[in-house]
């Protein structure tokens, strides 16, 4: 797929003029390392997590969030080294706005 970087403020002026070609977030390499280190700091086993599914799990909650929300990630007790839940505060500078 081709994709196009935007700014956010052209990604707002797409999304309230309701064209056919939607803006969407999609994580940059800020959002990639920071998702790393929270795998490896947090994950009981990192090596067993898949990096690329992290990304997709990052993305569609940047996508699903209000404009203003926060973008939670969490890994479940089940899988960190604690047994308790660990998240990850993401931010837009973790992600570019593409169309």
């Amino acid at each position: 797929m081709n994709q196009r970087r935007i700014t956010q403020d052209e990604a707002r002026a797409l999304i309230e003029a309701e064209g056919v070609d939607q803006p969407y977030l999609v994580i940059n390499e800020a959002g990639r390392k920071a998702l790393d280190q929270f795998v490896q700091d947090n994950a009981a086993e990192p090596d067993r997590h898949d990096l690329a599914t992290w990304y997709t799990v990052g993305e569609q909650e940047a996508n699903a969030a209000g404009p203003d929300e926060v973008i939670i990630v969490e890994i479940r007790g089940l899988h960190t080294t604690t047994g308790n839940a660990a998240t990850l505060r993401m931010d837009a500078d973790h992600f570019d706005w593409v169309v």
